[in-house]
Formats: C-alpha cells, sequence, structure tokens
C-alpha cells in the first residue's frame, strides 16, 4: 500500500511557470482543464501558508536579451514571449 503524499507547508514551495498566453495556446483543447487543476493547487497552497512563486517569462521589443544563436533564439523567430501588451 502506498503512503499517502504529504506536503510540509513551512518547506514547500509551489512554482507557477507558463501560465501565459504563449505558452498555454501550446496545450491546445487542455488548457482549460490545466488551468482549471493548477487554480485548484494554488487555493490549496495559500490555505496552507504555503509558498507560492509565480514566474512570468517575456522579452523586451526587439529581443534583446536573446542572441541569434541562444538556445531560445527560437522564440525571437516567432515573436512569442514579448513584453508589449496584448493586442
Amino acid at each position: 500500500m502506498t503512503a499517502p503524499f504529504v506536503l510540509d507547508p513551512k518547506t514547500t514551495v509551489f512554482l507557477f511557470m507558463d501560465f501565459q498566453n504563449g505558452a498555454m495556446g501550446r496545450v491546445g483543447d487542455q488548457s482549460g482543464d490545466v488551468v482549471a487543476r493548477a487554480a485548484a493547487v494554488l487555493d490549496a497552497a495559500r490555505a496552507a501558508n504555503a509558498g507560492v512563486v509565480f514566474v512570468r517569462v517575456a522579452f523586451r521589443a526587439g529581443y534583446p536579451e536573446l542572441g541569434d544563436h541562444h538556445p531560445m533564439a527560437v522564440i525571437k523567430a516567432m515573436g512569442a514571449f514579448s513584453d508589449l501588451p496584448w493586442l
């Protein structure tokens, strides 16, 4: 029999990353389910006073952070994750 999975909120941090249009669009039809499950985890983490970290990936106009040979240069080519306001 498997023991229940227990996390200590004093030593646990939940990381929420890539919940933005540029990433969630890649999940397709499942994006609603993914967001709903993440929201449930977020609510539980907050209720337990566990740490919560939200990461938003964005680049400035022109993508000066990404050189042409950077491993993530494809993001620059796609025009994704721009820090410009969503249209």
